[in-house]
């Protein structure tokens, strides 16, 4: 036996029965069911012969998709037995009768010039493109759902990002606007007494309460800076140590 593959056919052998004519029917017969890998035609009379203990004369096997007698095909040679196959591939489990005596169907038969099955063929093959094409569609719409989802992921963290560095520029440029205002104070803050000569010099005599306060106005803008400065470094360093800061798309 010449298997040309490890695949496996199943067939309905219908034997030990009678083909009458006007209508064409298949009396009195049996089921065998099998499952063989491919083989020849030779091949296939014999383990047939061997599975059924009446003798036989002819084959046939039943076309896909309608199975009707007369939609049989006579098996002759290898031609015949590959094409069989090829269908079976297709179709599944086919259908195969015996003829225990010597009967001429060609007059109810569909001639066998190999167009049902070339037809069937194209058919079944037309329908596996289009499948494939689905199944290679689906795929692809789902990897675009997942790019489209990882898109929106990485735009949201890259927009919490920007806030991020937007608020921590906008401490800094408080921080430099606190010291660029009091920079020039910084030695009537760290010595009120000079604070009282330039404001005796300058814009006049000021009471010791309204000199009091300007002095600490200027204290507490510099503790106001110097706590906007640690937490903006606190801030910093906590992103810096963040895995999510960290994490590549």
């Amino acid at each position: 036996m010449s298997d040309s593959s490890n695949t496996t056919f199943e067939f309905d052998v219908n034997h030990n029965g009678e083909f009458k004519l006007n209508p064409l029917t298949y009396q009195d017969g049996s089921v065998l069911n099998i499952h063989v890998f491919q083989m020849d035609f030779e091949d296939m009379v014999s383990y047939l012969k061997w599975k059924i203990p009446r003798g036989f004369t002819t084959l046939y096997y039943m076309l896909p998709p309608y199975y009707t007698l007369s939609g049989m095909k006579q098996i002759k040679n290898d031609y015949h037995t590959n094409v069989m196959y090829d269908i079976a591939k297709v179709a599944g489990k086919l259908q195969i009768f015996v003829s225990h005596t010597q009967i001429d169907l060609s007059t109810v038969l569909i001639p066998n010039d190999g167009s049902l099955e070339e037809s069937f063929a194209a058919n079944e093959a037309c329908q596996a493109i289009v499948l494939k094409l689905q199944r290679e569609t689906q795929t692809e719409e789902t990897l675009a759902d997942q790019l489209s989802c990882n898109l929106a992921r990485y735009t949201e963290e890259t927009q919490a990002l920007d806030e991020e560095a937007i608020l921590e520029e906008q401490m800094l440029a408080l921080m430099h606007r606190f010291a660029d205002r009091f920079t020039d104070r910084r030695v009537e803050i760290n010595n009120p007494m000079v604070a009282v000569v330039r404001w005796l010099g300058g814009d006049g005599w000021l009471c010791g309460v309204e000199m009091a306060a300007e002095v600490v106005m200027a204290a507490t803008a510099m503790e106001m800076k110097v706590g906007m400065m640690k937490v903006v470094s606190a801030v910093a360093e906590v992103g810096r140590k963040s895995p999510e800061r960290r994490r590549i798309f």
